[in-house]
C-alpha cells in the first residue's frame, strides 16, 4: 500500500482534504494520525507512539466491532524492514531494537477493512454516493493519512556545522549566496568563482579567531536564521528532510520552541545556537584595542 493522492477507488475512502481536494469522499470527516519517534537512550532502538483520531460515526462503528482496523505500515529502506503494526485502539505503540531502523522510516496510516461487507451505504458520504450500494472485501482500504517520515540516525548528536553544506551553482551573482532547503542538508549556494574564494578562505587555517567569527556573521547567521524562519512558515512542507529533524533537535536540547512555532524568536534563537558570534567579534576587537 503506497499514498496516491489521485488513486481511484472503487469505493467511498477517507483521505486528507489539504492533499486530495478533488475527493471530497466523507465530506464532515477526518483521518488524521499524530506519531511519535523517539530514540531511547540516545542509542538507535526506537519507540513509537501513533495516536489515531478519525471522526466518521460509520467508520468508527466498525472498528468498534472489529470490522475495521488501524494499521501503521512502517518502512525502512536502509535496513530492508517493512512492517504492518495493527490496533483496535486510538494509541499504538511500539518498539524497535537498534537495527532495525535506520536512515529514513516512512510510517504510512490506514484503516483497513478486516472482513467482507456486502450492501454498504455509509451516512457520512457524499451527496453524490446516495443510494449507491458497495461491496468490500477483507483488506480493502477505508481511511489513509499522508504518510509522515524520520529520520533514524544520530544526527540530533551532530554539531550545527553538519546541517549545512556549501555548493556552487551557476545563475548566482559573486559575492553573493542563498539558500535550498529542498534537500537533506541545507545547501547554501555560491557562484563558482566566489564559492572557490570561500572554501580557500575557510580551510586556511592560518587565520585568527576574529576572521572565523567574521564568517560566522556574515554567512552562518543569516544563513540559519533564514532557514528557521522559513521553517516555521511551512514546517509540514520541509518536515520530512534531514537537516529539519537534526535542527529541531538542537532547539529541544536548548529549550527553544520546536519549528512550526509561530512568533518564535529565531534571530535570537540563531545567535545562541551559535555562541553569540557578533559579541565574540566585539570581545576581540576590544582586545585588540587594548593590546
Amino acid at each position: 500500500m503506497k499514498f496516491d493522492p489521485g488513486k481511484a477507488w472503487q469505493h467511498p475512502v477517507l483521505r486528507p482534504k489539504s492533499l486530495c481536494p478533488e475527493s471530497d469522499d466523507y465530506p464532515q470527516a477526518e483521518f488524521e494520525v499524530d506519531i511519535e519517534v523517539d530514540r531511547i537512550e540516545k542509542g538507535m532502538a526506537v519507540s513509537l507512539c501513533a495516536k489515531f483520531c478519525l471522526s466518521d460515526p460509520d467508520l468508527l462503528d466498525l472498528v468498534d466491532k472489529k470490522y475495521a482496523k488501524y494499521v501503521l505500515l512502517v518502512s525502512s529502506p536502509k535496513t530492508r524492514l517493512r512492517k504492518a503494526l495493527e490496533s483496535v485502539e486510538t494509541e499504538l505503540k511500539a518498539n524497535f531494537t537498534a537495527g532495525e531502523l535506520s536512515g529514513r522510516v516512512d510510517f504510512s496510516p490506514f484503516l483497513i477493512a478486516t472482513r467482507r461487507m456486502k450492501a454498504v451505504n455509509w451516512s457520512g458520504w457524499h451527496n453524490d454516493f446516495s443510494g449507491l450500494e458497495v461491496e468490500i472485501e477483507a483488506g480493502s482500504v477505508l481511511a489513509i493519512d499522508k504518510p509522515k517520515s524520520y529520520w533514524i540516525d544520530r544526527a540530533d548528536e551532530s554539531p550545527l556545522g553538519s546541517i549545512f553544506v556549501h555548493e556552487p551553482k551557476s545563475g548566482i551573482q559573486d559575492e553573493q549566496w542563498t539558500v535550498n532547503l529542498e534537500a537533506e542538508r541545507v545547501e547554501i549556494l555560491m557562484s563558482e568563482e566566489t564559492s572557490s574564494l570561500f572554501k580557500s578562505v575557510r580551510d586556511d587555517r592560518l587565520r585568527n579567531e576574529a576572521d572565523v567569527h567574521y564568517l560566522m556573521n556574515s554567512l552562518y547567521l543569516p544563513a540559519l536564521i533564514t532557514v528557521l524562519y522559513e521553517a516555521d512558515r511551512a514546517s509540514e512542507y520541509y518536515e520530512d528532510y534531514r537537516w529539519f529533524s537534526a535542527l529541531d533537535a538542537l532547539l529541544e536540547k536548548k529549550n527553544f520552541p520546536q519549528l512550526g512555532s509561530s512568533n518564535a524568536d529565531r534571530s535570537s534563537h540563531a545567535q545562541e545556537l551559535l555562541s553569540s558570534p557578533f559579541g565574540s567579534i566585539l570581545n576581540l576587537l576590544k582586545q585588540t584595542h587594548n593590546e
